[in-house]
């Protein structure tokens, strides 16, 4: 599977690599290597964007830190574990293949604030339950959530941004992969010293579910800022 990847990843690069490269430079370009940061900072809704990736990188975060010894501790096989714990891309795959097209209307937002909240639940739900089946059902749904945040988080890029500026826009919003790779292993595990491991991941989906719903009223603000759709 791992070769298999590999060769994909590969096949990718070199696709894109003999692409044609048409791209006109802009005059930002032209400033300097920087320069379309300030006025992408200066943009509330990127803002927006970035707990966006924050929250979809969740799964991944935890999938790799603090979900298997939760599985392991749930009394789960290490058979059960890796195949429960793969369910998460199949969902989120499954989200980017059937929901796109309702994830770029105007519900947009308000399924993406839904699949933050359904996301934080799974947390919680994953941390309560012991039967295998119910955990692959939760997982699946956690990928579908996460997979609906991360195409919104996308559309909101090139909503916020032009060809010139469109990857600094993409690293600003995406740098909230890399905050959830970060905080959340850590936070997750000082809560558990303190309490459970159990109790952490309830603990920690429902700060989620709680940044899902105030993502409804970041919505509204941030695209009705000033600067809120700047490109």
């Amino acid at each position: 599977m791992f070769i298999s990847f590999a060769l994909l990843n590969l096949a990718s690069l070199l696709i894109t690599l003999l692409l044609p490269n048409n791209h006109q430079p802009h005059g930002d370009q032209k400033r300097g290597l920087f320069s379309a940061y300030g006025p992408l900072l200066r943009t509330p809704r990127i803002y927006y964007a970035l707990l966006c990736a924050f929250i979809c990188a969740q799964p991944v975060s935890l999938g790799q830190s603090f979900l298997p010894l939760l599985f392991e501790a749930n009394g789960f096989s290490p058979d059960q574990i890796g195949p429960t714990l793969s369910l998460r891309a199949v969902g989120a795959t499954a989200a980017a293949l059937l929901l796109a097209r309702l994830i770029g209307s105007a519900h947009g937002p308000a399924l993406a604030a839904l699949g933050a909240c359904v996301l934080g639940i799974g947390l919680i739900a994953t941390a309560a339950t012991a039967d295998v089946v119910s955990a692959m059902v939760i997982m699946s749904f956690i990928g579908i959530s996460a997979g609906l945040l991360l195409l919104f988080y996308q559309l909101l890029v090139t909503e916020l941004s032009h060809g010139g500026n469109r990857g600094t826009a993409l690293a600003i919003a995406g740098s909230g992969w890399s905050v959830s790779h970060l905080v959340a292993p850590f936070l997750v595990g000082l809560v558990a010293d303190l309490t459970t491991l159990e109790q952490a991941f309830m603990i920690w989906g429902a700060g989620i579910v709680i940044l899902g719903l105030l993502m409804v009223p970041l919505n509204r603000i941030t695209a009705t800022s000033p600067e809120g759709n700047e490109g």
